[in-house]
C-alpha cells in the first residue's frame, strides 16, 4: 500500500472549467465533459459459486454495523455486533482495500464492485486510486497518471480532470462535489469542483504547506486534512460555507500524521496515526477524539494501532500493527495484523491475520452540500 503522501501529485498547471452541478444520480447536464472510452466496456457478470462464502447479503439494520476484513487467504469476512461471523467473498487481494456504499448494499474491492444480488462490475482497469461515490455508490472515480476519470456504474467513463495532476480525491458526503489535492504554480493545492469536475475553486488559497494530503469529511460536512510544512505537520478543519479554517493538531517532524479517519455518524469522531513511520521505534501512536475529548489509548492494545473506521455507537475500529517499517509504508500483504474494537477505554479483539478492514453500516442522511464556495479562499 502506498503512503497517503505518495498519492499527491506534483504537477503545476490548472485548467478552470465552468458548468452546473448534478446530484449523485449522475444525469449529465449541458456542461458535462465529452464521454471518452478510457476503461473499455463495462463488465457485469454473475458471481461464481463460493463454497463457504455466501455473498455480501442484506445490509445491516440502520443504527447497527458489521466489522469487515480481508484475511491472509483472500476471504472477506464480517462480524456483527452480536458476534455472529460469516464469510462473504473469496478471492480478494491483500491490497484491495474495502469500501462500502452508503446504503451498505455494495462493496468495492480495488477495481471491482460487488452487489448484494451477486453481480459484479469492473468500472476501470487495475491501477491508480479508486473512489466509490457518496452517498449512493452509483459511480466510481479513478485517479491514474494524474488524471481523474468518472464512471457511473453501467455506463461509459468520462474524464473530469480539473487539476494538472490529481492526488488524494474524495466525495463530499452529499455527493454533489468532489475535493482533490494536487499542485499548481509550484504549491500544493486543495480544490473543490462539482461532481462533473466543473467550476473548480481553491479551498485553502493561502496555505503554505509543502504537501496537503488525506482530505476527509466529517458527519457535519466539515473538511479535515493534513498539511505538511516540512518542519511540522498540521491537522486542519475547514468549514466550507463559513470559510473558517482552524488547526486541530500541530506536531514537529519527523512526528508526522497519517491515516485520517472521521465518523459519518451522530456524535462524530476523528482519529489518526501520529509519529515516525518505523516499527523498530514503536511505530505511530493512535490519536483519537470525540466531542473534543481525546481517547486514552496509552497502555491499551491499540496504543500503536492504525485507525480503520467508526461504528454507529461511537466505537473505533483499529488494526495493529500499522503498515510502517524503517523505510515508510509497507505492502499490506507483508503484514498480518490484529483487528480491535475500541470503546470506553477497552480494546476487544475481533480477528487475527487481517490485511484490510472497514466498517459496513447504512449511513445517515448526508449533510447539505456547500451553499457557496468562497471566491477568496481562507488562509
Amino acid at each position: 500500500m502506498c503512503s497517503v503522501k505518495r498519492l499527491a501529485a506534483v504537477l503545476i498547471a490548472l485548467t478552470v472549467l465552468a458548468g452546473g452541478c448534478s446530484d449523485d444520480k449522475d444525469e449529465p447536464d449541458a456542461g458535462a465533459p465529452t464521454t471518452e472510452s478510457t476503461g473499455g466496456p463495462t463488465t457485469e457478470t454473475s458471481a461464481p459459486a463460493q463454497p463457504g462464502c455466501n455473498g455480501i447479503g442484506p445490509a445491516p439494520k440502520e443504527g447497527t454495523s458489521e466489522i469487515t476484513w480481508i484475511d491472509t487467504g483472500g476471504k472477506l469476512w464480517a462480524v456483527s455486533a452480536d458476534g455472529a461471523k460469516r464469510c462473504l467473498i473469496e478471492g480478494a487481494a491483500a491490497d484491495d482495500g474495502i469500501t462500502w456504499g452508503g446504503a451498505a448494499d455494495r462493496v468495492m474491492l480495488r477495481n471491482k464492485v460487488v452487489f448484494a444480488d451477486g453481480r459484479t462490475e469492473e468500472p476501470f482497469p487495475l491501477g491508480g486510486l479508486t473512489v466509490l461515490s457518496r452517498p449512493s455508490g452509483k459511480s466510481v472515480l479513478q485517479v491514474r497518471d494524474g488524471k481523474l476519470n468518472k464512471r457511473e456504474l453501467g455506463k461509459d467513463p468520462t474524464e473530469i480532470t480539473f487539476l494538472s495532476g490529481h492526488g488524494d480525491t474524495v466525495y463530499h458526503p452529499a455527493g454533489q462535489h468532489i475535493v482533490s489535492t494536487g499542485s499548481a504554480e509550484g504549491r500544493s493545492t486543495l480544490m473543490i469542483a462539482n461532481n462533473l469536475g466543473q467550476g473548480p475553486q481553491d479551498l485553502v488559497q493561502n496555505e503554505t504547506a509543502n504537501l496537503i494530503y488525506n482530505p476527509t469529511f466529517t458527519a457535519s460536512g466539515a473538511l479535515l486534512f493534513f498539511a505538511d510544512h516540512g518542519e511540522y505537520t498540521e491537522l486542519h478543519r475547514l468549514e466550507i460555507d463559513a470559510g473558517n479554517l482552524t488547526t486541530i493538531e500541530k506536531v514537529d517532524m519527523p512526528d508526522g500524521m497519517a491515516d485520517l479517519v472521521t465518523s459519518p455518524f451522530e456524535g462524530g469522531g476523528v482519529a489518526w496515526a501520529q509519529g515516525a513511520c518505523d516499527t523498530a521505534k514503536g511505530g505511530r501512536t493512535l490519536r483519537a477524539q470525540q466531542g473534543g475529548q481525546y481517547f486514552k489509548t496509552a497502555g491499551t492494545a491499540v496504543e500503536r494501532g492504525q485507525p480503520v473506521g467508526w461504528t454507529p455507537d461511537g466505537a473505533l475500529v483499529v488494526a495493529k500493527p500499522g503498515l510502517c517499517d524503517a523505510e515508510g509504508e509497507t505492502d499490506p500483504g507483508d503484514v498480518e495484523r490484529t483487528l480491535y474494537r475500541f470503546k470506553d477505554g477497552t480494546a476487544t479483539e475481533i480477528a487475527k491475520g487481517v490485511q484490510a478492514a472497514a466498517v459496513r453500516a447504512v449511513l445517515p442522511p448526508p449533510p447539505a452540500p456547500p451553499k457557496k464556495i468562497p471566491q477568496q479562499a481562507p488562509a
